[in-house]
Order: C-alpha cells, then sequence, then structure tokens
C-alpha cells in the first residue's frame, strides 16, 4: 500500500553469486538516513535462477542493523552461469513484512578494483594526508575509500546498462584510468560544494578525463567458465559487440 511506511533497499547494483564459493547475501534497509534493523524472527530470503526455481531459502540473520543471508556453493554448484536471477527479501520491519527484489547473475569471479589512495595522490599529492613539513592538504579526509568505492559502483552500473558483464573482464586493470579520472571528479565536486567554487574546473577536467578514458576503454574478456574468449570488449563507441553476445 503506498500509505505503507516507505523503506528504501540500498542495493547500489544487481548482486552477483560466485558459484564456486556462493557468497554472503545482504539487504541494507534505510529510512530517514539511517538503517532500519528488521526482525530477524519471519524474515526470509529466497534465490531464484532464471527458470524461477527456487533454488535455496532461509531465515536471515541481522547483523549490524543488516538483513544477511549465506548462500552455500553447493546451492547453485549444478546451475548455469548468466543473467536473470532474483534475490528475494521478505523481512519483517515493526510488525509488518516487507518485500524487496534485486537482479542477481550467476559468475564465475568477481571484478576487484586496482586503484586506491596512493593512485590518487600521484597525480594529486595535495589530497595526501601526509604533507611535507610546512604544508597543509586540501581537505581533512584521512582517505577516499567513500570517492572510490562510489566510482567503482558508477562504473559498474553504467557497463551493465550497456548490457555489459564487468565480472567477465579478464583485465582488471584495464579501468584504472576510468576508476582513477571519476573518483578525482567526485573528490573535487564534492570539494567545489563544500567549500568554494575554485575547485569546480579541476573537477570537471576530471570529469571530462574520465569520459575520455570511457570511450578508450576496452577489456578482454572470459567466457562463463573463466577461460580467455580472445574477444575484446568497448565500453564506449556506439555500444557494439565484438564477436557476438552470450
Amino acid at each position: 500500500m503506498i500509505t505503507d511506511t516507505l523503506y528504501t533497499a540500498r542495493f547500489a547494483a544487481n548482486d552477483t553469486i560466485v558459484r564456486a564459493d556462493g557468497g554472503v547475501l545482504t539487504c541494507p534497509i534505510y529510512r530517514a538516513g539511517a538503517l532500519v534493523a528488521p526482525t530477524a524472527s519471519g524474515s526470509t530470503c529466497t534465490v531464484y535462477n532464471p527458470s524461477n526455481l527456487e533454488v535455496a531459502s532461509g531465515s536471515v540473520t541481522v547483523t549490524g542493523s543488516i538483513a544477511t543471508y549465506t548462500l552455500a556453493s553447493e546451492d547453485v554448484s549444478d546451475q548455469q552461469f548468466g543473467d536473470g536471477w532474483v534475490i528475494g527479501w521478505d523481512l519483517v520491519i515493526a510488525g509488518k513484512t516487507h518485500r524487496f527484489r534485486n537482479a542477481a547473475s550467476l559468475v564465475y569471479r568477481q571484478l576487484y578494483p586496482v586503484v586506491t589512495d596512493a593512485d590518487l595522490f600521484a597525480v594529486e599529492s595535495s589530497l595526501n594526508p601526509t604533507q611535507p613539513s610546512g604544508q597543509q592538504p586540501i581537505t581533512r579526509s584521512a582517505d577516499f575509500q567513500g570517492k572510490l568505492d562510489e566510482a567503482w559502483k558508477q562504473i559498474h552500473e553504467r557497463i551493465q546498462m550497456r548490457g555489459r558483464r564487468p565480472w567477465l573482464s579478464m583485465e582488471p586493470s584495464a579501468f584504472r584510468a576510468v576508476h582513477r579520472n571519476l573518483a578525482l571528479g567526485l573528490i573535487f565536486e564534492d570539494l567545489s560544494s563544500r567549500n568554494n567554487g575554485a575547485w569546480a574546473e579541476k573537477a570537471a577536467r576530471y570529469m571530462k578525463a574520465y569520459e575520455r578514458a570511457w570511450n578508450d576503454l576496452q577489456w578482454t574478456e572470459t567466457s562463463t567458465d573463466g577461460f580467455p574468449n580472445h574477444r575484446r570488449q568497448s565500453a564506449g563507441g556506439g555500444g557494439f559487440w565484438l564477436g557476438g553476445r552470450q
């Protein structure tokens, strides 16, 4: 009912399940900017394959106010890699069951980033909290992991919206330039809005660099079983698939 309290299930992207590992699934719920802890009793998680068949289901645990469900590798060991999976959460909040859903994919591997604070400091030393004697960093932030994480989520989302599958990439280093430039763009956009407009030009410059890197972005893809298929994917341009789409 629209009159019910509206909660936000903060799914940053589609879930990816590594078939060999299973994994821990989470459903963070928010209201008014704060985590809302569901009641563990009566709250469940159900995993459906692309044929809408239930492959796993069980009660959730609540850890740090977040609903959590552990999917065992044996639950999906005989399933085919691919998209079209659904993770269903039936969570009891304030005595009422709320049903949240997120799309998922069964994959061979996760794609991890290669950019960290040191890569940001290599091009913007003024961000480094450890400055030479007599100099001050331009921000009090001790690290920029939040911006790095947000940039990585946006990159994943953009790739998936173009029909790509980032977890099939064999070259995590191919994403280095887009990740670094977007993170720096987000950092300086934030600085320009919080302090003054002096950083707006620099933010715009990094956003343009991000777009250029995006248009040049290509990577070697693997087949779903983890072996290279010697096909390169392109993130920019007209959005075509090289060698056909899986």
